[in-house]
């Protein structure tokens, strides 16, 4: 919609085909609604994203991407407010974002029309693009496919524009994973602590190798683990290959300095004749403590203990699946696009925007400032391809 935005109002006429009953049902899920439009800090692309070619996602987020997009939406009346790490819309969150684009597509209603509940059958590629549907075909010399990935089917993004590439369009697609999503686990003695939200550093082990660390708030579920600091590590998992984490529930401190500080309260009037439960009231939840004291057994002591609420092991044996995945990792590759104006390499006037490319970022707003930045570029290609 953002491209068409673009392109209506340099006067080239724009036909969007919609999938659902209503556009925009997506974004209206996106930071709970509140919708991180983009981040309010130095882009890492190497730290902050996942692509098989992270040297193109860096061609194609430049140094003025986000002010780019502040000033897309301030011009149209909408100011963003800095909120920690995050631009987010001074008032009405997503659904505000939601109505400022449709009331831009109602003003150039005059280049812009929007067909909803199309079911395409098929695209191909003639003299023109032919998209075949249930309702009858459409012709159109470009074409730009922002169909979305896999995740939140519901919403239109169930993952059908991967079909047209594979049946029509012939582009090579990076296998499709869930990411920003919550992993299980088979850890029954640690679930049983369900409901509990802890500070916690969590690092993934893919084969024994550490991959990556997060730092954040840590959710105890009855299947595993979840929080943000989980949804950007699931960025990283592989299930191909043997996924473990390692969870470190006192972030702040230091194990010896930790195990140094009790054994001397232990000393104390204040905590002499402690059972270990009362010990650490205080330091960790309840509930926790339990579920470290039952995993040592025999073997707990103030060493073990610690040891171990610095460093649980956890086998991981999946993510929750695209139902309940934010994003989705792999698509088309960006080897097969020219980063400039996001057209195909191998098909004449086909661009390509947002997540159906193989691009994934952590959480953050990230996500987002890639689909519009990608919108944009796309845009001016097409501009610059019927002219």
């Amino acid at each position: 919609m953002v491209a068409a935005i673009f392109l209506a109002e340099r006067g080239t006429s724009v036909l969007i085909l919609e999938h659902k009953e209503a556009p925009l049902k997506k974004l209206l899920m996106t930071g709970n609604g509140e919708c991180n439009i983009a981040p309010a800090r130095d882009i890492s692309v190497e730290n902050c994203y996942v692509s098989k070619n992270i040297e193109k996602v860096s061609e194609i987020l430049s140094e003025t991407c986000v002010d780019d997009l502040i000033c897309f939406f301030a011009e149209r009346g909408m100011p963003f407010r800095k909120v920690r790490d995050g631009y987010y819309p001074r008032g009405g969150g997503a659904a505000a974002v939601k109505k400022l684009l449709m009331l831009e597509c109602e003003r150039l209603k005059g280049n812009i029309s929007i067909i909803t509940g199309v079911g395409v059958r098929n695209i191909e590629k003639k003299d023109s693009f032919i998209i075949e549907t249930k309702e009858g075909d459409y012709s159109s010399k470009t074409l730009l496919l922002a169909t979305g990935g896999c995740s939140y089917k519901n919403t239109g993004s169930d993952g059908s524009g991967f079909l047209y590439l594979k049946d029509g369009l012939f582009h090579s697609i990076a296998k499709q994973l869930p990411a920003l999503t919550a992993f299980t686990a088979d850890d029954n003695a640690l679930t049983a602590a369900k409901g509990v939200r802890t500070a916690a550093a969590v690092t993934l082990f893919v084969d024994g190798e550490p991959v990556r660390k997060e730092e954040g708030e840590l959710q105890i579920t009855d299947y595993g683990v979840s929080g943000i600091c989980i949804f950007d590590l699931s960025l990283y998992y592989d299930d191909k290959r043997r996924c473990i984490l390692s969870i470190d529930l006192l972030p702040e401190y230091g194990r010896d300095e930790l195990i140094k500080s009790y054994k001397k309260l232990t000393e104390t009037p204040y905590m002499r004749g402690r059972s270990f439960e009362e010990l650490f009231t205080g330091l960790l939840s309840p509930k926790l403590s339990d579920v470290i004291i039952k995993r040592l057994g025999d073997r707990c002591d103030i060493n073990s203990f610690i040891s171990l609420a610095k460093d649980y092991r956890l086998n991981i044996t999946g993510t929750k699946g695209f139902d309940h995945a934010q994003v989705t990792r792999g698509g088309i590759l960006l080897s097969e696009i020219n980063t400039q104006n996001m057209m195909s390499k191998r098909l004449k006037g086909l661009f390509f925007a947002g997540e159906m490319t193989d691009c994934a970022g952590i959480c953050g707003g990230y996500n987002l400032l890639y689909a519009f930045t990608t919108a944009r570029i796309a845009a001016m290609g097409i501009e610059k391809c019927l002219h």
